[in-house]
């Protein structure tokens, strides 16, 4: 069953909280672990505008329980946390704009 989550993300020091739905694999045919963004999240922009057109493939880590998002080619990186959850990801995410809109970021959440 799908879940609202509040997370939070930093960039750069700054930190804003954002909505997301978390998908677990099954779920209206998820065949992944995902997050659902809704593009009211405004500091992820420079994310929505890099999947916009066909998706993209980024580097992942996996820090202190975070899930951190880098683009090595433009100096960014994107830090999201969940609290009470772990954030898991691989080491190369695809990132995708969905039918409705949202950003895809496919992960894990492990109850902490």
């Amino acid at each position: 069953m799908k879940r609202k989550i509040v997370f939070e993300v930093i960039i750069d020091n700054d930190s804003a909280k954002c909505m997301a739905e978390y998908h677990p694999r099954g779920y209206m045919r998820a065949k992944h672990d995902h997050l659902d963004i809704g593009p009211e999240c405004k500091v992820l922009n420079t994310l929505f505008v890099l999947a916009k057109n066909r998706g993209v493939s980024l580097k992942c880590l996996n820090r202190n329980g975070c899930l951190s998002i880098i683009v090595p080619e433009i100096n960014y990186e994107a830090l999201i946390c969940i609290q009470n959850y772990r954030v898991k990801c691989r080491n190369r995410i695809y990132l995708m704009i969905t039918r409705r809109g949202n950003l895809y970021i496919p992960v894990t959440l492990i109850k902490a």
